[in-house]
């Protein structure tokens, strides 16, 4: 026992500065912070989320590729998504729209073996043993996903990839990343890298992260394409967790002109609320096969001829998709800025 009152003092602040030091350096260290919520969300065997997605576009024309009209657009989608290790199942139904003419249901899944996509309104279905980039029944960026929507491979060469809770969980996602070491200011600790090239321009991530915690929590996460005049500003807010893994439960983002000028520089807003999560005790293999059934048209991407054909089958799904209307490639998803609004899904 420490008795003298000096040298008890003299401890009693040596511990504390050396809590700080602590509390420091896993505040600065984002690598540490990263590898430990990406352990903390593959300690998740399974998950299912429900989620809703709004997008307001200041003018539709950009939709048609048009002069502008000052027509505003919005619509508001609701998410599904069941995920067991690399298994999964998504969905979204359209639940408003200021447009008559919306898509209004999309479907996809993976059974650990196959790739299955289904247009509802269409009533077709594409099926692939490869790697499906995205399909439009899946949100760009989720509750679940949302603090590693840097990671994502939209590019030139992925245009409609999107990043998954599976492909989060798996042992490569982050193929060796060495995070910049953080800058503190304005009470948040800053990294920036650089992205994908996106319509042939180089892309930059910038991320604020809370300064202290042990968990890897952006609070805002931007992202710009300095030579093609867009940025797009993510605002995480009300973290919650599943098990000990921490993420966002609302995704708010602006979209606009670049460098900014004023408020009329918004191009787009959009935001992504959890309505609700929970981690199943059982999930049913048969949860992750959609009903074959339903579909006039089933596409074999594999063998590129239809496996099943009827009214609708007079050309390919995927040249009626690139050759679909504006409108239902960019009010299906809300992806990071308005060029990929308007990237045509395969």
């Amino acid at each position: 026992m420490i008795t003298d009152t000096r040298l008890r003092s003299t401890f009693l602040i040596l511990v504390a500065l050396s809590g700080l030091a602590i509390t420091c350096v896993r505040g600065q260290d984002v690598q540490a912070r990263l590898e430990k919520s990406l352990r903390d969300a593959r300690s998740i065997s399974n998950v299912e989320v429900r989620m809703v997605d709004v997008l307001w576009i200041k003018d539709y024309s950009l939709l048609e590729g048009k002069p502008a009209d000052g027509v505003e657009f919005s619509r508001t989608f609701e998410y599904y998504y069941l995920a067991f290790g690399r298994k999964y199942r998504a969905s979204c139904k359209l639940l408003s729209g200021t447009r008559t003419n919306l898509a209004k249901h999309f479907e996809s899944a993976f059974d650990g073996t196959s790739y299955v996509c289904y247009d509802a309104d269409q009533r077709y279905m594409t099926k692939s043993h490869s790697y499906q980039r995205g399909d439009r029944g899946e949100c760009q960026y989720g509750p679940l996903v949302a603090p590693f929507m840097f990671l994502s491979r939209v590019s030139d060469y992925c245009p409609s990839c999107v990043l998954r809770f599976s492909d989060v969980v798996a042992p490569d996602f982050t193929n060796g990343l060495i995070l910049p070491r953080g800058q503190e200011s304005d009470g948040l600790l800053h990294i920036s890298m650089p992205g994908h090239i996106l319509v042939k321009q180089p892309t930059l991530w910038s991320i604020g992260i809370d300064k202290t915690g042990e968990s890897f929590t952006p609070r805002t996460i931007r992202w710009a394409i300095p030579g093609g005049g867009e940025e797009t500003i993510y605002k995480l807010f009300n973290y919650t967790n599943v098990g000990t893994y921490q993420f966002p439960a609302t995704i708010a983002w602006t979209a606009s002109s670049y460098p900014p000028t004023s408020s009329s520089g918004v191009i787009a807003t959009g935001m992504t609320t959890l309505v609700s999560i929970r981690m199943p005790e059982q999930v049913a293999g048969s949860a992750f096969q959609l009903d074959e059934d339903a579909a006039v048209t089933i596409w074999d991407c594999d063998q590129k001829n239809f496996t099943k054909s009827g009214p609708a089958s007079e050309a390919c799904p995927q040249t009626r998709r690139l050759h679909g209307t504006a409108e239902q490639q960019a009010s299906t998803n809300a992806q990071p800025a308005i060029t990929d609004h308007l990237t045509p899904r395969p």
